[in-house]
């Protein structure tokens, strides 16, 4: 949960740095970033933040959850 676009990029940075204290790190190939935004403005132009890709929806334990904050299972 971010205001702004530079703060998830920090907070994965912090993400990051703790991570690597215990020998853990992030797939970034797997992780990725929905942008929900109640204005209903979500900025599709947006490819990335940080190293993360930006999508649209995505499935999570069997149901699609997309950018306008919908669930369908």
């Amino acid at each position: 949960i971010a205001a702004s676009q530079e703060e998830p990029v920090a907070l994965l940075n912090i993400l990051e740095q703790h991570s690597v204290a215990y020998g853990l790190g992030a797939n970034y190939n797997q992780t990725k970033v929905m942008i929900v935004d109640r204005e209903h403005d979500n900025h599709r132009e947006t490819k990335s933040i940080g190293r993360c890709e930006v999508v649209q929806s995505f499935v999570y334990l069997g149901s699609l959850i997309d950018d306008s904050a919908s669930c369908e299972n």
